[in-house]
């Protein structure tokens, strides 16, 4: 993966490499393990901002720095089911500035669970849940629940921490080309952007090497 990610006067560059390997415990259980490492750069351009106190030495000049990134992740799951644990990022990543170490990453660990129910042949109910825990901050929990009609098309609705609230769909066309939509509303008692979002994913199957049978996946 290379990622390139900007906000303001920040910039994060990220190469990472993925393994995962599979282990059938029985004829419908599977444990699947994972682990990704590369490098990731953070930049910090100084000349954008406009501090209160120009002479900050926080705030002196332009920063690169790169630092080591490792993660790991596990899944159990059958049909009907899938419980997973992750730390996409296991190291925590400071940077140097005037004689001190502000934080630029901490770690992150992901918990989370679905099951099927079969309604009948053709539709399906998924609930699921995301648990998110960042090293200094609360806890997030998102609850999402969803209709699948014919494993092709997927739509729902979500909470997070019950203070958001949003719905979505998701599209299968020839199990080929994925099509996804997710629109979110805050309330008053959400932290952070007081706006609605509007997110659209795009995907793509592809079969890369003879052994893959429509494996691989990229999305924007």
């Amino acid at each position: 993966m290379l990622i390139s990610d900007k906000i303001g006067y920040t910039t994060t560059n990220e190469a990472l490499a993925s393994y995962s390997y599979r282990i059938r415990l029985t004829k419908e259980k599977i444990l699947a393990f994972g682990l990704q490492g590369g490098v990731s750069n953070y930049q910090f351009d100084n000349s954008k901002l406009n501090p209160q106190d120009p002479s900050d030495p926080l705030f002196q000049g332009s920063l690169s720095q790169f630092k080591p990134s490792i993660g790991a992740g596990v899944i159990l799951k059958n049909d009907r089911f899938f419980i997973g644990l992750s730390v996409p990022r296991m190291l925590k990543a400071t940077f140097q500035a005037a004689g001190q170490q502000p934080v630029l990453y901490t770690q992150n660990f992901y918990l989370m669970g679905s099951y099927i129910i079969f309604i009948n042949e053709r539709l399906r109910l998924k609930p699921s849940v995301l648990v998110k825990k960042v090293i200094g901050s609360p806890t997030s929990v998102d609850l999402n629940v969803a209709l699948v009609l014919n494993e092709n098309i997927l739509v729902g609705a979500l909470t997070r921490n019950l203070n958001t609230y949003g719905v979505f769909m998701q599209a299968y066309i020839k199990n080929f080309f994925r099509f996804g939509y997710v629109f979110e509303v805050p309330t008053s008692q959400s932290v952070g952007t007081n706006f609605t979002t509007n997110e659209i994913t795009l995907g793509f199957r592809m079969d890369v090497f003879r052994f893959h049978k429509n494996a691989s996946i990229m999305s924007f």
